[in-house]
C-alpha cells in the first residue's frame, strides 16, 4: 500500500512547502527520494545549500523524519568522520541563525505595519508578496 509523503524545504528563510506529497511505498523510499530531492537541489551548489533540510511529513501531518542537505553531501565524503560531523552540526546551526533572522526581520515588519495602522498612518509592506499588516502575519501565522 503506498502513503503520502510531504517533503517540505528548510531553507533558513521561509522555506517551501510540498502541498501536493508524493506516494510512496515506504519510509525507506521517502528517505530515498528525499536523498535525491537533497542532492538535486545542492547540485553545484553545496556550499551555499548544505544548509538547507528537507522535513518529511506523512499524509496526517506528522513528521516522519529530517534530512540535513549535509548528511547528504557528496563534497563531504573526503573528511574523517570526526569533522564531517562537525560541518554537519555548523550546516545545521547555521540555519537555525538565518531561521531565526528571518523571523526577526518579518517580526519587525509586522510591528511596523501594526503600529502605522494604529497610528492612522498609511504602511504597506509585503513579505514573499504577501501582505504584511500585522506581527502574526509577519511570521507567517
Amino acid at each position: 500500500m503506498m502513503a503520502v509523503y510531504h517533503f517540505n524545504l528548510r531553507d533558513g528563510r521561509a522555506g517551501v512547502s510540498d502541498l501536493e506529497g508524493t506516494d510512496l511505498p515506504t519510509i525507506d523510499a521517502a528517505r530515498a527520494h528525499a536523498t535525491e530531492v537533497a542532492r538535486q537541489l545542492m547540485k553545484s551548489k553545496e556550499l551555499t545549500n548544505r544548509f538547507w533540510r528537507l522535513d518529511v511529513i506523512d499524509g496526517d501531518g506528522a513528521p516522519v523524519f529530517e534530512l540535513p542537505f549535509a548528511k547528504v553531501d557528496p563534497t563531504l565524503d573526503h573528511l574523517t568522520p570526526d569533522l564531517r560531523e562537525l560541518v554537519e552540526q555548523l550546516a545545521e546551526a547555521q540555519r537555525d541563525l538565518s531561521e531565526t533572522i528571518f523571523s526577526a526581520e518579518s517580526l519587525v515588519l509586522g510591528i511596523r505595519a501594526a503600529n502605522a495602522k494604529r497610528n492612522g498612518r498609511p504602511y504597506i509592506a509585503a513579505r514573499f508578496g504577501r501582505r504584511v499588516d500585522t506581527p502574526s502575519k509577519a511570521l507567517g501565522r
